[in-house]
């Protein structure tokens, strides 16, 4: 095996305190030749202090006896690949309360086979965006338009975009208000 394709990717961003998946994908594009004792590690402490694994796949989802055990770094031991194919893999991480929002760069180190470097570093950026909070608003039924204010805890890395579906409470949809379901962005 001359060189293999190895690459990750988080899920979205998340917001401190929150889980994000972060999957693997590893590709052995040689049609003759397996790829054997296929072998990585991601310092996951490294891209945020305590940032930590909390669920990994089963023995074997990468070769019969592959396993990502986690001590001080997240590691891929006896992988394995047939001829031209692949094997996709995902862990569940535990983003620690009060992570500054930001985007935080996350880069593996040089894939292995047998000992020998195959692939350059994976890498990807975990973005932390920072809490959305809405005002609680109380208007008359005849005020005609209420009005909401969205802010965010912290500056963003990056544009955020917002979900929102209005609801019932003490007003009925439909009778007291418009019900909606939209999309906004805070840049």
């Amino acid at each position: 095996v001359s060189y293999m394709s190895f690459d990750k990717a988080f899920d979205g961003s998340a917001v401190a305190g929150d889980m994000v998946d972060l999957t693997f994908t590893i590709f052995n594009p040689d049609p003759f030749n397996s790829a054997q004792r296929i072998a990585f590690s991601d310092n996951l402490d490294a891209v945020i202090s305590g940032l930590t694994a909390v669920s990994f796949p089963s023995i074997g989802f990468c070769g019969p006896s592959s396993e990502l055990v986690e001590t001080d770094a997240l590691y891929l031991v006896d992988g394995y690949l047939d001829p031209d194919s692949s094997c996709t893999f995902s862990v569940t991480l535990q983003i620690p309360a009060g992570v500054t929002p930001g985007s935080y760069l996350n880069t593996t180190s040089d894939l292995t086979v047998d000992g020998n470097n195959r692939s350059h570093p994976a890498t990807d950026s975990l973005f932390i965006d920072p809490f959305v909070s809405i005002n609680d608003v109380n208007v008359d039924e005849d005020a005609g338009t209420a009005d909401f204010t969205v802010s965010l805890s912290d500056i963003a890395a990056r544009d955020v975009e917002v979900d929102f579906t209005t609801g019932e409470g003490t007003a009925l949809a439909g009778l007291d208000f418009t019900a909606d379901t939209n999309t906004f962005l805070i840049p």
